[in-house]
């Protein structure tokens, strides 16, 4: 298999971590070869954090270098943005929930947080492939607020871009989420494919 890289942005609290865990355990359970490697901000909750995996063979290290990207799956617009101007290949796919978190010099009123237009315009200059998931909106509506992540990871599956099967990660998925939450994890996920099928 040809090399395939993936980042997931956003901030602590969103669950960058778990897809991760999932990914990799799927791929490794369909036998890829896998890395994956996280990059964390302010070491509290509420700071960058950057997911790297790293599908392939050869990879001479976990951390995606610049501009190699072939998906970014954004959980946080100004986070998504941030990353894809670094990482992403000139063209390739930004999968993004709109929702903002606003950080801390925004909510005490020391910076300004920009418009999802200004964000997305920007985005545009990197490529035209933006694909815009309210994973937020889908998690309340799959009755777990919590799942937005799993919303997300949905619609990277369903995008088609990973050389992994949707039921090797839903599978991956019933063990990884919290016991008790399979049901609106998977339901979140199941929102997150169909979103994107729909986009």
């Amino acid at each position: 298999m040809e090399m395939f890289n993936i980042l997931i942005a956003g901030v602590g609290g969103q669950g960058n971590v778990l897809i991760s865990r999932i990914i990799g355990r799927a791929a490794l359970n369909e036998g890829h070869p896998v890395w994956v490697g996280e990059t964390f901000g302010m070491g509290q909750r509420g700071g960058p954090v950057v997911s790297h995996i790293r599908l392939g063979r050869i990879v001479p290290a976990p951390v995606i270098p610049e501009y190699q990207g072939d998906v970014v799956l954004g959980l946080e617009p100004v986070e998504t943005l941030r990353v894809a101007c670094r990482y992403l290949k000139k063209g390739k796919e930004v999968i993004i929930n709109p929702r903002p978190v606003m950080p801390t010099n925004v909510t005490s009123g020391k910076g300004i947080y920009p418009p999802l237009e200004v964000i997305k315009n920007a985005l545009k200059k990197i490529t035209p492939n933006i694909k815009m998931i309210r994973g937020t909106d889908l998690a309340q509506r799959a009755g777990n607020p919590l799942a937005m992540n799993m919303v997300m990871l949905g619609a990277l599956a369903g995008s088609g871009k990973m050389p992994i099967s949707i039921q090797k990660i839903r599978e991956v998925l019933k063990e990884e989420v919290p016991k008790g939450t399979e049901s609106s994890n998977l339901k979140a996920f199941d929102l997150g494919i169909e979103a994107y099928q729909k986009e």
